[in-house]
């Protein structure tokens, strides 16, 4: 499942251009804090899932999760 949409930002420092908006990856950030999205995402998805799979909806926790930045 997958919510198309402006997206977010995450600025983590001020560079010469202005604030950076870096990933948070499971590279960068370890499996747990890596995966994290916002709980405004999750509140989305869980929607998404009640139209379109009712079954799944609640089913907690997602196995995993991303941002594509």
């Amino acid at each position: 499942m997958g919510i198309h949409d402006g997206g977010y930002t995450r600025d983590i420092q001020a560079g010469q251009y202005g604030a950076i908006s870096t990933p948070r990856t499971t590279l960068t950030h370890g499996e747990t804090e890596g995966s994290r999205i916002p709980i405004e995402a999750v509140r989305e998805l869980r929607r998404s899932f009640q139209e379109c799979y009712p079954a799944l909806a609640n089913l907690t926790p997602f196995v995993t999760t991303r941002v594509c930045w």
